[in-house]
Formats: structure tokens, C-alpha cells, sequence
């Protein structure tokens, strides 16, 4: 019976060449991107998987009497957990050493990614140890392991064990273990891992780092959790900074934390790839909308061989079994065109997406045998609804040529046309609003300039001669201010700010503002508007001085701010102007008040503003007066609005493929308008001859047809409209901070992109039923 399937269902998509291939590409695009969707998804979950144990790994995590949250612990914990949770099996301890200039013989680089480890570390994480031994190689001081890479770029051919790097005239550390380079899908990125037994800070309560335990098998981070709070009462009962509490975040999930929590590692938001998987299976859904109005159209021409084998003894089930089998073979004959096409798009994906990607189905044959049953699915819910409507036909009635019996099923076939333009407009809805989001947050204004702005990273060791610096860099025409910064605005800070004290308030308000330090011109360099008092000047002692927002002077009520008095730690600051609003924090994070309080002599960064379109030349005479100066120091500048784009790279990166996704569920909608036209075209074929016979003009037809079509499509934007609006509001809400409008003129070019192309699928079936010889359809009477 199968093997008769088979046949019927090749000899059938054989016959009818068009519809097939329009549902087989239809088909197999859509299981494309879903394929790609669905690895990006599980690419984005798998981070760490690979370590052993790995759901049973979990990192410290605490939070500060004022709510804030980070990844740290105090070092001297572990111990303590180790010796008096006896559900714990083990841990190990990291922190991050920042940016350091890492010297070998006369190659010196600015490097990121070095760490401090305990000598635990290998023995808790999967990481292959190519030379020296995994479980000594950090037990000794002033011993480091490198990757892979790392050895190469600094070592060439030679044997880097015992070798010696130092690490900004600070630490001399030999190498005493390589390392394979980290996986791309793990969190813990490291080049160097230099031995915690170097220092030996990490042995006190009062300094914090990261501390990863091993849980017992069956046992749960709330048991383990239960014993924190005594552990923290025993020991930092005296310090002021003791954490509120401490949980346990999964290592498997430190990838997608919260980006309100603070991390030493990078963090990725889930948005992107929720809407590009979600976007792929709305897409799938107007595909099988589409296979169904398309099958349905087809199908009516098969009438009579329903009505023969009724005739004939077939049951039912029998011709439901024979019709959802030709569609399951469509889809599977739609698989592998689907897999062509995702390996023609997988790379242009990775090149948008990031090339630390991988997107593969070699390795997976767990993902494989899930879209095999996708496609089943796919054939089974698409074929569903045409087999149940032509099982039904009377076989007394098709037999005499008579389908309006199957006139019953004509609201069905409307709702799914219906359905599937519901969908498409949203989709069209969601993408434009989408689009515009990302617009917004790269071009949004946040109360000072990016452009014409270069970034420079200032070694600690570099920062007395930031003045020496400033001075000769001032006397080139093109460049107009110098400052130091502590930071890059951008992303500035985390989201919880900083906890002030406010003339006329104490520490019990709980009043929080974000801080940031700032230098002389440092208003003027960023070009922020200062509405009252001044900025901080040469001419005055500074020491004490703050510059706030007008939105803080708002929330303290104060109507004349100069000369108030701001608690910041032990900063004791006094208001000497105020300037308007302005966010240096990550748009993810809350907009907040802020001050700017004067501090000199810690600068992290200098900030050049120059004239525009001098960017060549005045990096030239940069780095000219920077090897003068400092010529031990590696220069590495970049432009403001750069740093700031890439900050938001993983969020916008993905906006072409929203694009894609909407096109092609345009695409496919007329399609299956397209097949709905067909069928009432071909249901209609007598009444149109009868029409021209008596006289009606192709004009008049066309416009007969294209009504019932129209008005499907007016009443998709009816339902679609307020169903789009609701969704990306809620969008809007649920994943960003600083958010873009939603205006009526979307969806008014979405309902009239949807009703041009629609008309034009249906012109181009109707005009051709229209024009036809009368005899043709009525010499069968």
C-alpha cells in the first residue's frame, strides 16, 4: 500500500509541475532558515556543555545590601564551603587581572584574557592540557599556562615551557602548561592563567573573586544555598560590604544572565536569537498555511478519482492515508532542497553573525532526526486539512460533475488564506518595528556627541604623562579638546548606579545616581550642555567639585543646585553646575540621574575630539607624538562612535535576516493567495463562460474575481493590526530600556504592501481565467 502511495504521489507531483515546485521551494526555504534558527538557538544553549559535570557546576553569585548582583564571592569561601558543606565535592577560584602589557624578549602587545587560577582549576573544567602537567602546572607562584595561540604568537617554533613573560613590569611568571584555545562556545575565555598562589589576596574575606563548586550528585544549589548565611555571619560578621545573600548561578547558564547581574565574562542578550527562531517558526506556519490553500486548489481537479474509488470500496481512511502520504513525500522530497539551501546560506549567516559560530548538522544527529520529524510534522499538518476535504466529497455527486458539495469547506479555505495573511502582516509589522529598534538604539541621542571623538586606553603606568600628552596634542590646528575618562560611555557602568548621599538625606534613603569621573574638558569634549553654572576649570581647586543632571536636580527638588553638598563613598562633593541628561551606561540598562564628579589622576582613558574628517591625519600625528612621549607603550585608539557601534553589534548584527524572514513570508502569502484564486477560478470556470456569452467585458470579470480576494486580504489587516500592535509592544517592553515609537504609518504600509501584492498574484491568474474562450469551458455540457 505504501509503495502505491508512492507511485500516486510522484505521478501526481510529476502532473502538476508548477504547484509542486512552488510548494517543494516554498517548503524547503522555510525548513532552511528554521534549520539555521534552530542551530543558532542551540549553538547559544550550549555554552559549556562540554565541561565535565557541567550541570553540576555552579558559580557564586552575591548580592550587595543595595540589591546589586555580581559573580563574586569572598575568596577565602571556598575553603570554608569545601571544609563545612559536605554536599560540596570541590571548586576552584578565578579573577580577572585586566589589561596588561605582556612582554617576551622585544615583544610586548597589550593583551586581555588573563586570569588568575587556583591550582584546582583543570581538575574542575574540561580544558585539554597540551604541555605540562594539568594538576601542577598552577601550584607554584609566578607560574602561568597560555593557550595554544598564545605560545605561537609569542614563542614561535621554540618550547615555551619554563620560558619567562612578564606581565607590566609586575609579575614574572614561566610557563608552565599549554593549553588548547578555548572553545568558542565557552564562557570561561582565557589566553593566560596566571597561579593565585602569586598573591596571596584571595585568602581573605575581605577581596572577592569568582568561585565555582561542584555540587554532589542529586544534590540542589537550594540545599547548598541553605548554608551560606551562617558561613557569611561567622566570618565577615565586622565587614560592611558582607554580601545580603549568595546563590548559585549554573555554569551552563552564565551565557544568558541578566544583564542587570554583574560579570567578568561577556554577556549576550537572548533577544536576537528568540526573534530569529521565533520569526522561523511563524514562517514555517505560513508555509504549511500555504501547502494547504495551494493542495486544496490542486486537489479539486481530483474530484472524480475520489468519487472512482469510492466507488470502487475505498474507505475513508484510505483516501486521508493516501493524500497525507503524497504530502509527507512532498515535504521529504522538500528536505533535502532545504539542507542545500541552508548550506548556501549558513555562510553568508556566520559572516553577519559573528565568526565564532558554528552552525553544523555533521556532529548532530540528534538535531538531524528532530527535523526529519519536523518535516513529518510539516507534511502531516499541511496535507491535513485537503485530505479530510476531498475524503468527504459525495461520490453519487462528483461522479455528475457536481464540487459545490465540497462548498461547505469555502469558509475553512478562506480562514486559512485569512490566517495566513494575519500572520504575514504581523511578521511585516514586526520586522519594521524591529528595523526601526535597532535604528534607534544605535542613533538614539543620549545627551552627547560620539562623532569626532577617538578613544585611547591609558596604562596605569602612562597616566602621569597624560598632561605632557595633552599639552602637545593641543597644538595640532585639527584637534580641539583632550580629557581623560575613566571609561568609555557606551557602556559605562553597570545597571545598578551608585549609592549617593544628598544634602539633607542619609544613607538609609537608599538614593541612587549614576557616577562617573571626569576631568577638565571633559563636558566640552563630549559636548554636553551645561544649562547652569560652569565646568571644571583650571583656574579653580576642583578636588571637591560635581556636576549634575537636570533630572537629578528634578528628583531632590532642587530648584538652584549650585553649591549643594553630594556624599559619594568618601567623596564629599559640592555642586558647581548642572547639565542636561545625558546615559554613558549600555541602552539595556536602566536611564538613571547621574553626576560627574572631578577626578585627575586615574584616568583610564583619554578622549581627543577633532574637527571632522581629520581622523588619517590626526591618528598620524598621534602616534607620532605618542612614541615620543611614551614609546614603551603600545597605542591602541579607536572612534568613539566605533566602540559604541560595536557594543551594540550582537544586538543589530541580526536585522538583514528579519528582513529575509519577511520577504519571504510576503512571498509565500501570495503564493497561497495565489492558490485560492486558482480554486475559485477553477470553481468558477462555467459561470465566467456564461458571463462572457451574455456579454460581461474582461474589465468587469477581473474586478468580479479580484473582489472575494480583496476583501480577504482587508479583513487579515482588520484582525492582523491590533494582534501586530499588541505583540511588538510587548516586544518593546519585555526586551529593551530605551525604545523606539510605534506609529500608524507601519501598518498602514504593511496592509498596502499586502494588498499590491496580493493584487498582483491574483491579476495575474484572473486576467488569464478572464480572457479565455467561453467554448472551451462550456463544450463539456
Amino acid at each position: 500500500m505504501l509503495k502505491n502511495y508512492f507511485k500516486i504521489a510522484i505521478r501526481n507531483i510529476s502532473k502538476h509541475k508548477l504547484y509542486s515546485l512552488i510548494n517543494i521551494s516554498a517548503l524547503a526555504v522555510a525548513l532552511a532558515l528554521f534549520i539555521l534558527a534552530l542551530l543558532y538557538m542551540d549553538f547559544n544553549f550550549s555554552y559549556d556543555k562540554f565541561q565535565k559535570n557541567s550541570d553540576r557546576i555552579y558559580c557564586l553569585t552575591g548580592v550587595s545590601k543595595s540589591g546589586s548582583e555580581n559573580l563574586w564571592a569572598p575568596g577565602a569561601m571556598l575553603q570554608t564551603i569545601l571544609d563545612e558543606v559536605p554536599d560540596v565535592e570541590s571548586g576552584t577560584r578565578m579573577s580577572g587581572a585586566g589589561r596588561k602589557i605582556v612582554r617576551y624578549n622585544e615583544k610586548k602587545f597589550y593583551e586581555s584574557g588573563i586570569w588568575y587560577a587556583d591550582d584546582r582549576f583543570f581538575s574542575m573544567f574540561s580544558f585539554k592540557m597540551i604541555k605540562g602537567e594539568a594538576g601542577t602546572a598552577l601550584s607554584a607562584p609566578n607560574s602561568v599556562v597560555i593557550t595554544e595561540s598564545i605560545a605561537e604568537k609569542y614563542f614561535g617554533n621554540e618550547d615555551p615551557i619554563g620560558k619567562h613573560l612578564i606581565f607590566d613590569n609586575d609579575i614574572t611568571a614561566a610557563v608552565t602548561g599549554v593549553t588548547e584555545d578555548v572553545p568558542i562556545n565557552s564562557k570561561l575565555k582565557y589566553s593566560y592563567l596566571i597561579s593565585m598562589k602569586t598573591q596571596d589576596r584571595w585568602e581573605r574575606w575581605n577581596n572577592f573573586c569568582n568561585i565555582f563548586i561542584l555540587i554532589g550528585e542529586g544534590k540542589t544549589p537550594e540545599k547548598i544555598r541553605e548554608h551560606f548565611p551562617a558561613i557569611l555571619d561567622k566570618n565577615m560578621a565586622e565587614y560592611d560590604f558582607k554580601p545580603a545573600s549568595i546563590y548559585l548561578t549554573p555554569l551552563t547558564g552564565l551565557h544568558l544572565i541578566p544583564m542587570h547581574v554583574g560579570s567578568p565574562f561577556t554577556k549576550t542578550t537572548p533577544v536576537q536569537f528568540y526573534i530569529i527562531l521565533g520569526l522561523a517558526a511563524a514562517l514555517l506556519v505560513v508555509v504549511c498555511l500555504n501547502f494547504m490553500n495551494l493542495s486544496t486548489a490542486r486537489y479539486i481537479n481530483r474530484g472524480r478519482e475520489v468519487g472512482i474509488r469510492k466507488v470502487a470500496g475505498a474507505h475513508k481512511y484510505q483516501l486521508v492515508s493516501q493524500f497525507l502520504a503524497e504530502s509527507v513525500i512532498t515535504a521529504f522530497i522538500a528536505l533535502p532542497a532545504a539542507i542545500g539551501v541552508f548550506m548556501l546560506i549558513r555562510p553568508v549567516f556566520i559572516a553577519i553573525m559573528g565568526p565564532d559560530l558554528e552552525l553544523t548538522l555533521s556532529n548532530k544527529p540528534e538535531k538531524l532526526l528532530f527535523i526529519i520529524a519536523i518535516t513529518f510534522i510539516v507534511g502531516i499538518v499541511s496535507g491535513s486539512y485537503p485530505a479530510f476535504f476531498l475524503s468527504r466529497f459525495n461520490p453519487v455527486q462528483v461522479m455528475k460533475g457536481n464540487l459545490l458539495v465540497g462548498s461547505k469547506g469555502a469558509p475553512a479555505r478562506k480562514l486559512l488564506v485569512v490566517s495566513q495573511f494575519i500572520l504575514t502582516i504581523i511578521l511585516i509589522v514586526f520586522a519594521v518595528i524591529t528595523n526601526r529598534q535597532f535604528d534607534h538604539l544605535v542613533n538614539v541621542d543620549l545627551g552627547y556627541q560620539r562623532d569626532n571623538v577617538l578613544t585611547v586606553r591609558l596604562h596605569p603606568e602612562a597616566r602621569p604623562r597624560l598632561e605632557a600628552i595633552r599639552e602637545e596634542l593641543l597644538q595640532y590646528p585639527e584637534i580641539t579638546r583632550v580629557c581623560g575618562a575613566g571609561w568609555i560611555p557606551g557602556d559605562w557602568g553597570g545597571p545598578m548606579g551608585n549609592l549617593i548621599i544628598p544634602e539633607g538625606m542619609d544613607e538609609k534613603d537608599n538614593f541612587r545616581a549614576n557616577a562617573y569621573d571626569a576631568d577638565y574638558d571633559f563636558i566640552e569634549t563630549l559636548n554636553l550642555e551645561l544649562i547652569k553654572g560652569r565646568s571644571f576649570s583650571r583656574e579653580f581647586n576642583e578636588e571637591r567639585s560635581m556636576i549634575i543632571t537636570e533630572d537629578l536636580a528634578r528628583q531632590l527638588k532642587w530648584k538652584d543646585p549650585l553649591g549643594k553638598k553630594i556624599k559619594l563613598g568618601d567623596y564629599d562633593g559640592i555642586v558647581i553646575g548642572m547639565v542636561k541628561h545625558f546615559h554613558f551606561k549600555h541602552v539595556f540598562h536602566k536611564k538613571m540621574p547621574a553626576l560627574l564628579y572631578f577626578q585627575n589622576r586615574w584616568p583610564n582613558y583619554m578622549l581627543i575630539r577633532m574637527a571632522p574628517g581629520t581622523e588619517a591625519t590626526v591618528n598620524e600625528y598621534l602616534r607620532q607624538r605618542w612614541d615620543t612621549i611614551m614609546p614603551e607603550f603600545p597605542l591602541e585608539s579607536e572612534k568613539l562612535e566605533n566602540h559604541f557601534k560595536w557594543v551594540f553589534n550582537s544586538t543589530v548584527k541580526g536585522r538583514e535576516f528579519i528582513g529575509s524572514f519577511s520577504i519571504w513570508a510576503i512571498f509565500i502569502s501570495c503564493v497561497g493567495l495565489l492558490g485560492l484564486v486558482s480554486y475559485t477560478t477553477e470553481r468558477r470556470t462555467k459561470e465566467i463562460g456564461i458571463r462572457k456569452v451574455l456579454g460581461a467585458s474582461v474589465p468587469g470579470i477581473v474586478k468580479m474575481l479580484l473582489n472575494e480576494s480583496f476583501i480577504l486580504i482587508i479583513l487579515s489587516n482588520i484582525i492582523a493590526w491590533p494582534l501586530a500592535y499588541f505583540v511588538s509592544k510587548l516586544f518593546l517592553n519585555w526586551a529593551w530600556v530605551e525604545k523606539t515609537g510605534i506609529n500608524l504609518e507601519i501598518f498602514i504600509f504593511a496592509g498596502l504592501l499586502s494588498l499590491v501584492t496580493g493584487f498582483l498574484a491574483v491579476i495575474s491568474r484572473t486576467l488569464k481565467a478572464a480572457s479565455a474562450n467561453p467554448v472551451d469551458s462550456l463544450k463539456v455540457e
